[in-house]
């Protein structure tokens, strides 16, 4: 979950280097996202096996698995949403339509994304500690992938009221970022989901 966490928080640097242009500090970043990508799935595969080998929780595994794949899935959205950016080469003026108010803009939406991402890792490393603490985490990382989406929402409003600005380029590939931002989110909601699981069931 840390290897994720980072990848996801790479992807602000990497979007403000894109913004500048400066495409070699952008390319950077994502080797590092896609350095902790496979990082993270090296710890992964390792767990799996651990999972399937031993009698930890027999009945919880399945859960703990689904888990496991769910959070993976982070790591690749955020792998997927670096490519997007650093294979685009846009144009500084193409990533204006990303920052259409102070309230909703790409930085706001990656710093909710982030955010979300990280209340997962707190409600997982709960699960070690206090079931309570881990519902309280997983119902918050409800609550900001719910913000997250009311900025995206935003975001591409502003995006299609102005696609006869952009050329189809640009603007498939500003709203695919977007999109992909919102796989991460909801992953990650997906996640919390099955945080509740575990803890409900643990508890019966």
């Amino acid at each position: 979950m840390d290897l994720v966490e980072k990848a996801v928080g790479a992807l602000k640097p990497l979007v403000t280097a894109a913004e500048r242009g400066d495409w070699q500090i952008a390319e950077s970043n994502s080797a590092m996202i896609s350095k902790y990508g496979s990082l993270s799935r090296d710890t992964h595969r390792r767990s799996i096996m651990r999972l399937c080998e031993g009698t930890f929780f027999a009945g919880l595994r399945e859960d703990f698995l689904n888990l496991l794949e769910r959070i993976d899935k982070i790591g690749v959205q955020a792998k997927d949403a670096a490519r997007i950016i650093t294979e685009s080469r846009l144009a500084a003026n193409d990533f204006g339509y990303l920052h259409p108010s102070r309230e909703a803009s790409i930085d706001i939406y990656l710093d909710k994304v982030g955010l979300t991402v990280r209340a997962l890792e707190e409600a997982i490393h709960s699960l070690e500690s206090s079931s309570k603490e881990a519902i309280q985490g997983a119902l918050q990382v409800e609550k900001l992938e719910e913000e997250a989406d009311e900025t995206k929402f935003r975001l591409l409003r502003h995006l299609y009221d102005h696609r006869t600005d952009l050329d189809l380029f640009a603007f498939l590939h500003l709203k695919d970022f977007i999109l992909k931002l919102d796989d991460i989110a909801d992953a990650a909601e997906d996640s919390s989901d099955v945080i509740i699981e575990i803890v409900a069931k643990g508890a019966g």
